[in-house]
């Protein structure tokens, strides 16, 4: 990644510690820069000339921080870069520039190392990151159940006009502009009445998730799918798995790299469905 004038790169531990590295502050940012290796696994046939491709994941993101010091008050300084990079802890790193904001979890990879170049004190600092991906700002889309009727110009004719009315199925479109498919969280709200059975469904895919269980008005429901795990909970609280139609089911989908379409239905009042998608963009690289 470059550093400019604009970059600010911020990293939290678990205890709480900070520190903020940028161009001109007290702790100047001199480099900020990432590898992350693409694992290709393979097998050597009998009588083939090179490998059989099996199969390729990206391994771990290691971070490489260097800035320095200059201050009469140095040994304060590195005491505040010790404590925020704690070694025996990890945290999380938030990297900005140009209005674009992105984080990433990780862990010191090796304590914070010191040397000095004439007045100033270098530090460097190596940082591990076991999910390689960078996380870009939260998105929420509401998905609407009402579907619009009017067209400009607009005339109202004397028997009167719909504006518009309650649609019996929800299907919506996201574009995923990141690296890779994401987490993504669903929620369904009964809005205006009970919703029985509610059900949501990757169109592309084909996968689908349902839940015998009536919502009644107010009440919702929230799948939650994640690389390492997936959940249902019903009013932010209970868990739901056990409504889960297939039980064996481990598995929900996430939103793939690209175009993907989302339908949402219920087994009677789909209509009082209020659906909302939350989901965060995942990044290889920073600009």
């Amino acid at each position: 990644m470059i550093v400019s004038r604009s970059t600010r790169i911020k990293y939290v531990n678990e205890a709480g510690v900070s520190i903020e590295l940028a161009p001109f502050s007290q702790y100047f940012l001199l480099l900020c820069d990432e590898t992350v290796p693409n694992v290709i696994n393979a097998e050597k046939l009998s009588f083939l000339h090179g490998e059989q491709f099996v199969s390729a994941s990206l391994g771990a993101k290691d971070i490489y921080i260097h800035g320095y010091i200059i201050d009469p008050d140095w040994r304060r300084m590195k005491r505040t870069i010790e404590q925020a990079f704690n070694a025996t802890i990890s945290g999380t790193l938030y990297y900005a520039n140009s209005g674009a904001e992105y984080r990433i979890d990780c862990m010191l990879d090796k304590a914070p190392e010191f040397t000095f170049t004439g007045k100033r004190l270098e530090f460097t600092v190596s940082l591990r990151c076991l999910f390689p991906f960078w996380r870009g700002r939260a998105v929420t889309e509401w998905v609407s159940t009402i579907v619009k009727m009017g067209h400009f110009p607009l005339v109202i004719p004397p028997e009167g006009f719909v504006f518009g009315y309650r649609a019996d199925t929800l299907q919506s479109t996201f574009e995923n502009r990141g690296d890779a498919a994401t987490e993504i969280v669903v929620t369904v709200c009964a809005d205006g009445g009970s919703v029985k059975n509610p059900s949501i469904k990757h169109v592309e895919t084909g996968d689908e998730v349902k839940v015998f269980y009536t919502l009644n008005d107010g009440e919702y429901i929230t799948f939650i799918s994640r690389h390492d795990y997936n959940d249902v909970l019903i009013n932010g609280v209970t868990s739901g798995m056990k409504y889960l139609t297939d039980e064996t089911k481990q598995e929900f989908f996430l939103l793939e790299f690209g175009m993907n379409t989302i339908a949402y239905n219920a087994d009677a009042n789909a209509s009082n469905m209020a659906v909302s998608v939350d989901y965060e963009p995942l990044y290889l690289g920073v600009p």
